[in-house]
């Protein structure tokens, strides 16, 4: 007896679950949109795009309209197709809301090179300028560019290019560039990094000497070690001001030129 009662218990909740679902499609069918909803997620050096840029366009597009005629693939599509965006989710909620999250690619650097300017993206994405933001990145100069840049429309927002499209001297900025980064206080004192014909690697600091040669990618642990130590000794009384250039390209050494 109890097995029966619990079996029709269950076959109750099922036939409620089944009526409140048939409800809910019935309902979707026949509200409008009330509000549209957009998120965005980015660090302040990637806000490429803001959430009015979508709020205005899918207002204009979608306000009023049958939940059901809305076409979120389509939304989704549009959205993930621009190579700022890293991830969106685009659906409707209990509340007759359309809503939009996204999510915004980071920034690495700018490059500004024999293949023109654009940005590369902390997954080594290749990013475009953007009209109405400039982010304040280190921007890699000098002798560097792109694999086939004639192509570099096609390959905008595609992470992980690497050597399909980076040539060797512009690779081994961005692993410079990387490795920088996971030293706070080395990513806030480099403006500009410059790449000469030999590959060998220059920063140009936003306080001190006019110059830092850093040489190519080997022992660059210790050239970083080097470098914060110069610049705690310039903090403890050293006039760094007085200094021209600075070279840690050689082994164990920090070589000091004073400006004429």
């Amino acid at each position: 007896m109890n097995k029966l009662a619990n079996i029709s218990l269950w076959l109750g909740f099922g036939a409620i679950i089944v009526l409140a679902l048939g409800f809910n499609e019935r309902q979707v069918e026949s509200v409008r949109c009330e509000d549209v909803i957009v998120s965005i997620q980015h660090d302040k050096d990637a806000a490429f795009l803001s959430a009015a840029d979508f709020d205005t366009i899918l207002t204009h597009e979608h306000g009023g309209k049958l939940l059901d005629s809305i076409d979120v693939p389509k939304i989704r599509d549009w959205i993930a197709d621009i190579p700022y965006v890293k991830d969106v989710e685009v659906y409707h909620t209990i509340d007759a809301s359309l809503r939009v999250n996204i999510s915004m690619r980071s920034v690495l650097a700018r490059v500004r090179g024999n293949s023109g300017d654009f940005y590369i993206g902390t997954q080594r994405e290749l990013l475009p300028l953007s009209a109405d933001f400039v982010s304040r990145v280190p921007v890699i100069t000098g002798e560097v560019g792109l694999v086939n840049p004639q192509n570099q429309p096609e390959r905008f927002g595609r992470s992980r290019m690497d050597s399909l499209s980076y040539d060797q001297y512009l690779l081994d900025a961005i692993d410079f560039c990387e490795k920088m980064n996971e030293d706070p206080a080395l990513k806030a004192m480099i403006e500009q990094i410059y790449v000469d014909e030999k590959g060998e690697i220059c920063i140009v600091p936003k306080m001190g000497p006019t110059v830092i040669e850093m040489g190519t990618l080997e022992r660059l642990d210790s050239k970083f070690r080097r470098l914060k130590k110069f610049y705690k000794k310039a903090v403890e009384g050293l006039s760094w001001e007085e200094y021209q250039k600075i070279s840690l390209k050689y082994k164990g050494q920090i070589v000091c030129v004073r400006k004429k």
